[in-house]
């Protein structure tokens, strides 16, 4: 039997594969994950040569904006966003209780982050959360992806910058590193935290946010749960192997929450159906012709019930440079 070697804490694990296919667009290929005996970490075990065509131009994250969405909309987020920075507003706390957003509630707990900080968005992709953040008076913003090659080179506005680079070309120091959903994407942990380092000094932050394979979703819909997301997402991480990798590398977490929606439902009921994600990720529309109000919103209650007793499918943690 195949013995292959934790990339997360070096253990070992040969349990049964977890046999997976692209299902946001439908694209051919069969990938492999196994669980580690010591971390619980899901990984994939045979990535392909190139993930270029498993993020095309349609991929979410590099065409979402938030000037896509209607004023009412847009104006009800910056509401509860200034709310979640600490500027109180009736409007902003109604907001907050129906839709949070820890993101930036969490930018609270870094006690020496002002708007005048260095912000490096990793894994950027349109540049959504730094567009947020620069509507909020953040000064000092750049965002990289290399998924932007052929796409979106570079864009300069007024403080905020977006690159179609790589951590490791990044020689710049930072006071704040985010991986918005994108650290489950990388296939080399310890060496992205190798490089991070060098881009924070002691006392600086990484804010970061992960699907959980310790999850009710995970143990509920196993290879149909739509966070596996084949082949993108190289390590699934557990709560527990994700605070000790970062411990490992000189990092304390400093506070830690599940943030997960009503997304890890009916995604995967949609996998189950064997239907494509691609045509209802971002239409909210088909999502309610295809599920209902009724059953939508039972989705949305149990999503929060689970990440208060900590079993949702992600989570958001802030860890501070100490070593």
């Amino acid at each position: 039997m195949d013995v292959f070697k934790c990339i997360v804490c070096d253990g070992s694990f040969h349990e049964v594969d977890l046999i997976v296919s692209e299902k946001m667009f439908g694209l051919s290929g069969v990938f492999k994950y196994k669980k580690c005996l010591k971390c619980n970490t899901l990984q994939l075990t045979n990535p392909p040569n190139s993930l270029e065509r498993f993020y095309p131009d349609t991929y979410y994250s590099l065409t979402e904006k938030v000037t896509n969405r209607n004023k009412i909309s847009n104006w009800l987020r910056f509401q509860r966003d200034t709310f979640e920075l600490g500027r109180f507003s009736l409007s902003g706390a109604v907001a907050t209780i129906l839709v949070p957003n820890l993101s930036f509630r969490y930018f609270r707990s870094m006690t020496n982050i002002s708007r005048a900080s260095r912000i490096l968005d990793v894994g950027c992709g349109s540049g959504q959360f730094l567009y947020n953040l620069k509507a909020h008076g953040f000064k000092s913003l750049t965002g990289i992806d290399p998924y932007m090659l052929d796409r979106k080179t570079t864009e300069v506005t007024g403080g905020l910058n977006l690159w179609a680079k790589e951590l490791h070309q990044i020689n710049e120091t930072y006071n704040l590193l985010i991986f918005n959903h994108v650290f489950e994407h990388l296939p080399n942990p310890n060496k992205t935290l190798l490089d991070a380092k060098k881009c924070i000094p002691i006392g600086g932050y990484i804010l970061i946010r992960v699907p959980l394979s310790d999850s009710f979703a995970y143990a509920k819909y196993s290879e149909n749960w739509v966070q596996l997301d084949a082949p993108r997402h190289y390590v699934l991480y557990t709560r527990r192997a994700l605070i000790d990798l970062f411990s490992k590398h000189g990092f304390l977490c400093l506070k830690q929450d599940d943030d997960s929606s009503d997304f890890q439902f009916w995604g995967s009921i949609l996998y189950q159906a064997n239907e494509k994600l691609s045509p209802y990720i971002s239409n909210k529309t088909a999502v309610l012709n295809y599920f209902g109000r009724i059953r939508l919103l039972y989705f949305k209650m149990l999503s929060r019930l689970l990440n208060i007793f900590g079993r949702g499918d992600q989570g958001i943690f802030l860890f501070q440079r100490i070593a």
